[in-house]
């Protein structure tokens, strides 16, 4: 019914359509390729500039929220960081020495960012965000300490709990490393008093700020609450003779 067709319009037909396909695919190659492009690094001048918000700028109390100091906030606790400073001075290249103070500098360093959420107008867990949890000097995970303080939900006894266990914690790492650099002894108990007081001041902070006002009478909702077995439900007052 139909006559055969001309070869030479059936190649050309074909070189067409090979050509717009080649030119669709390399196009689409190029888009995708764009898309992925790793953007290239920041110098390391402009990251630095921008790595903390001021007060100014923000609202977020005391400057930047990290990068003040190593670790980060420590610097913020005067009395606190001259102890580490000292500490850090004089301890020896020890193995055991170099893992008390580093245990002793993150400690430290979570009163100082604690302190800074807790004060920040802000509202927003940043300073102690990134912190890791220690089973050695952790009851709570500091972030979470800082967002229930921040909402006012924190029962006193969690947060009791939590500064008892830095305080003892703190004295411990304090008087092995005073010992292990042969502080002397009036030295070492006027250092040891500057940094109880820094860890009092943080404390006084935290509990006027993190503590809600609960009624007379009434518990916080995250207290122990009192609890009656179902078995015991349906029974009545007992008015029978012992």
């Amino acid at each position: 019914m139909f006559e055969d067709s001309d070869p030479t319009v059936v190649i050309i037909s074909g070189l067409v359509v090979l050509i717009i396909v080649s030119i669709v695919a390399v196009s689409s190659f190029f888009v995708w390729k764009g898309n992925t492009m790793p953007i290239a690094a920041l110098p390391e001048v402009i990251m630095k500039r921008g790595e903390g918000f001021s007060s100014s700028q923000e609202g977020f109390y005391g400057g930047a929220a990290n990068g003040a100091g190593e670790p980060s906030c420590l610097r913020t606790l005067t009395d606190a960081s001259a102890v580490y400073d000292e500490l850090s001075m004089r301890c020896g290249g020890y193995e055991q020495a170099q893992k008390d103070l580093a245990e002793f500098r993150l400690l430290v360093s979570k009163w100082a960012c604690l302190k800074k959420d807790i004060m920040s107008p802000s509202g927003i867990v940043i300073a102690t965000r990134s912190l890791p949890y220690s089973t050695l000097h952790d009851r709570i995970p500091v972030p979470d300490i800082a967002g229930q303080c921040n909402a006012k939900t924190i029962p006193a006894r969690d947060l009791d709990i939590t500064f008892d266990t830095w305080n003892k914690r703190a004295k411990y790492l304090f008087r092995r490393l005073a010992s292990g650099a042969n502080i002397p002894q009036a030295e070492a108990a006027k250092l040891e008093g500057k940094l109880l007081a820094s860890l009092r001041d943080v404390y006084e902070i935290a509990k006027s700020e993190c503590l809600g006002a609960v009624p007379a009478g009434k518990m916080n909702a995250r207290d122990a609450q009192p609890y009656t077995p179902d078995e015991l439900t349906e029974h009545g007052t007992y008015s029978g003779y012992y």
